[in-house]
């Protein structure tokens, strides 16, 4: 027995409920079913239903209550029992019902019994949403009907200006200014912009779902389009939830430690969830998860989920069958984005991807997954895997045969490699980095790798020459390795160095600063290396106006300090341990108290 997704419109509106009742009678002293069928009706909001269940005449009355709830009225001569809460109430009584409620009807003068059950929640037809005309009806469903456009919405928007109610037209203005990009606009124009629309937002009547919920819907292009919060909270809600938003597309959720499994099967179905195209899910901040729960929130929504785009479920403890059930779904194939980071997935788990040919993303996230020896050189024998635009495999132990094994995939689109933390070596750097594959990647993550100067000589030397974010740091590079990367054309496109964390003085600083393929650098990390007052100097002497550079916790004093001043650079940080209180002071006057990482005494101390 299912009731559907509206049951709070008013009356006037014309929406109706969809009521889809399962009914099972059967003799209890035989085990013979008397009868089993489905009944769909659609009823406004707050009409009854009377049903008989032939031929035993068990006779009850349902009704819409709200959201997923229905009333049961049982005549006098039934008695009924509600589970899985067990509670038994008397004959005549009228039962309120949630979502995965079984109610068993039996007779107190016959031997039979009748069973019901909400089992699922229709989904919402877009021509009949609220509206206060056909036409308006008729605007709405082309939005509907092609949520990620902006033109429908842009229409609708205009439609809504021309109303007398100036409610209607702020929300038009509201849309339009959504659906406005405002990222070639002058500052000023976009802190106006920005402006009016928190106006706009803050006389919307803010959606409600009873104290302590935690759950907010969030305005995106005109429309309440995302929903964050507690995963139980949205649970309990989700009816009310989609009555307020029937343009959900995404879901951030957060887990507690432990999550109730009822609520988790009540998800399981909801229809409308078909419509969601993003869901992340991620503990509570400062929560641990306990039991395999990841497992079961992708056991729970495989079927409910079948337009799903982008997936994100951080250390939500998803294992072996969480990874099957998601493959098994009907909207794998459509997933761009896995991101399964902070997960121990395990090997079976990587075959179990490796194995699913209906998957097609464009970014695969697997970060500190805990794979094993030999996981990644099976996952290199995925045959969508050289499809990817995005890899994220860092905080897993690669080792030299993982990075080998990814030196040999035929790459054909991808543009960023993260493989931070990886163990990967000199030799497997120098495998990896000689692949022809690589050649279209922008961004290169691969700190805290031990890769020395014969991988910065690697990287020198490929064919990466499109490269625009570059992080090297706490990877064992000195002088030479970065005087041979500086001097690398591959060097031309790069925009963003980091470089924290090795081995780096004055001499590696003043190739860098001399180096004609390194002139359009936006940021430069050094912090943490062997750069004092002459590379201090160096960089200064060569620096752009849009420079930002980090040179925090490296030996330089007031006279490298000084250099730095008289620079054009936009934005430094320095440890002040070595400089004086004046000097600390001027770089606070010209760069701000940020510039300074250390904690100081103020300046007029002792």
């Amino acid at each position: 027995m299912g009731v559907v997704y509206d049951a709070r419109v008013p009356a006037e509106r014309g929406l109706s409920a969809v009521l889809e009742l399962r009914c099972r009678a059967w003799d209890v002293t035989t085990g013979e079913v008397i009868t089993d069928h489905v009944v769909e009706v659609r009823r406004r909001a707050g009409e009854r239903l009377e049903a008989e269940l032939a031929p035993e005449s068990l006779g009850f009355q349902v009704h819409v209550v709200s959201g997923a709830r229905i009333a049961l009225e049982a005549d006098a001569a039934l008695r009924a029992t509600v589970t899985p809460d067990g509670a038994v109430d008397a004959a005549g009584r009228v039962l309120e019902l949630e979502l995965g409620d079984r109610v068993r009807l039996t007779a107190l003068d016959r031997a039979s019994l009748c069973e019901l059950r909400l089992v699922t929640i229709r989904s919402v037809d877009a021509r009949t949403m609220p509206g206060s005309s056909e036409l308006e009806r008729e605007l709405l469903a082309e939005i509907y009907a092609a949520p990620e456009a902006d033109t429908p919405r842009l229409i609708y928007a205009d439609w809504l200006q021309s109303q007398a109610a100036q409610s209607d037209r702020d929300r038009g203005e509201l849309i339009q200014l959504q659906c406005t990009s405002i990222a070639g606009l002058p500052p000023e124009r976009r802190r106006a912009i920005r402006e009016r629309e928190r106006e706009l937002l803050a006389a919307l009547p803010p959606p409600s779902f009873g104290e302590g919920s935690r759950l907010d819907l969030v305005w995106s292009r005109g429309f309440l389009e995302r929903c964050r919060g507690n995963l139980d909270a949205f649970a309990r809600n989700v009816i009310e939830v989609f009555q307020l938003a029937p343009m959900l597309a995404s879901l951030e959720l957060e887990l507690e430690a432990l999550t109730n499994q009822s609520l988790l099967h009540r998800l399981s179905t909801i229809e409308q969830l078909g419509q969601i195209h993003e869901l992340v899910v991620a503990p509570r901040t400062g929560i641990e998860v306990y039991g395999p729960i990841g497992d079961d929130i992708l056991a729970a929504l495989v079927r409910p989920l079948a337009s799903l785009r982008r997936l994100r479920m951080t250390a939500s403890n998803v294992g072996e069958r969480g990874v099957a059930s998601l493959v098994s779904g009907r909207g794998c194939a459509q997933l761009a984005m896995l991101d399964l980071t902070g997960n121990v997935i395990g090997a079976a788990a990587v075959e179990v991807l490796v194995g699913a040919a209906q998957l097609q993303p464009a970014v695969l996230r697997l970060a500190s997954c805990g794979l094993p020896g030999g996981a990644v050189e099976a996952l290199a024998r995925a045959p969508w895997l050289a499809e990817l635009e995005e890899l994220d495999l860092g905080g897993n132990q690669l080792r030299d045969p993982g990075a080998l094994a990814l030196g040999e995939v035929p790459f054909s689109r991808l543009r960023r490699l993260a493989l931070a933390s990886c163990s990967i070596g000199k030799s497997g750097a120098r495998e990896l980095l000689r692949s022809p594959h690589l050649a279209r990647l922008r961004q290169l993550r691969l700190h805290e790798n031990a890769i020395g100067d014969g991988g910065a000589v690697a990287i020198a030397r490929s064919r990466m020459r499109s490269i625009e974010d570059l992080d090297l740091q706490a990877c064992k590079i000195g002088d030479d390795g970065v005087r041979e990367l500086a001097g690398s054309p591959n060097m031309r496109a790069v925009r963003r160095w980091r470089l924290s964390g090795n081995q780096i003085g004055d001499k590696g600083a003043r190739a860098i600063a001399e180096s004609v393929h390194t002139r359009d650098l936006v940021t430069l990390e050094l912090a943490r290396c062997r750069i004092g007052d002459e590379g201090a100097a160096a960089l200064a002497a060569n620096a752009s106006a849009a420079l930002e550079l980090a040179l925090a916790q490296c030996p330089i004093g007031d006279a490298g300090a000084a250099a730095l001043l008289d620079s054009p650079v936009r934005a430094v940080t320095l440890s002040g341990d070595l400089l004086s209180a004046a000097m600390r002071d001027r770089i606070r006057e010209r760069f701000g108290d940020h510039a300074l990482s250390a904690r100081l005494p103020p300046s007029d101390s002792p």
